[in-house]
């Protein structure tokens, strides 16, 4: 669960941070991403507006990630809505994929939703951490920060909510083959 709640005062005063350069920043930065990172760039949603008319309030933004190779979703290209909440980078975006998706653990109904922030990470980390999750829904491994903080996706909300998610679920866990031929269907119908 997306933790909305401010941390506390000594938490903000102690963290120096320019919330316009630091979107700035990021959106730059996603554009240099190289060809084997397989992540678009993350653009605003709104491309008549700037950065120096949001601040405050939530600022939406779009990206996107390519099939990795050698999955199921190879070929496809899986767009993301993204929100960044007033005070991002302080509290986590919520990320939600707009492209129809079978898989256990996304879908394109609910926000997937981060506990543990670190105000480190950027947008582009948690991309390449969902594009893991494409190659393997059962990726287990923590995501760390830059300053060594853990970082775990809350996916218990999504698969419980979703009869899409229960069913991709118990196909791949129980009938890979079955699953795989649902994925690629609608990996060709849907983003490609």
């Amino acid at each position: 669960m997306t933790n909305n709640i401010l941390p506390n005062k000594s938490k903000l005063n102690s963290i120096p941070i320019d919330r316009k350069k630091r979107i700035e920043y990021e959106l730059e930065g996603s554009r240099s991403c190289d060809a084997t990172e397989s992540i678009g760039p993350i653009e605003l949603k709104n491309q008549d507006l700037e950065i120096s008319k949001y601040k405050f309030g939530s600022i939406e933004l779009t990206g996107s990630i390519s099939g990795p190779k050698n999955s199921f979703y190879e070929g496809g290209v899986y767009f993301f809505d993204i929100i960044l909440p007033n005070y991002y980078p302080l509290l986590a975006p919520q990320i939600r994929c707009t492209t129809k998706i079978f898989h256990p653990k996304i879908n394109n109904s609910y926000p997937i939703e981060f506990e543990n922030w670190d105000h480190q990470v950027t947008i582009k980390d948690l991309l390449l951490f969902i594009r893991k999750l494409l190659e393997d829904p059962y990726y287990r491994e923590d995501f760390l920060s830059p300053l060594g903080n853990k970082i775990f996706l809350d996916i218990s909300k999504v698969s419980m909510l979703s009869e899409i998610n229960r069913k991709a679920n118990d196909l791949y866990e129980n009938k890979r083959e079955d699953y795989q031929k649902i994925t690629r269907e609608w990996n060709i119908k849907y983003a490609i």
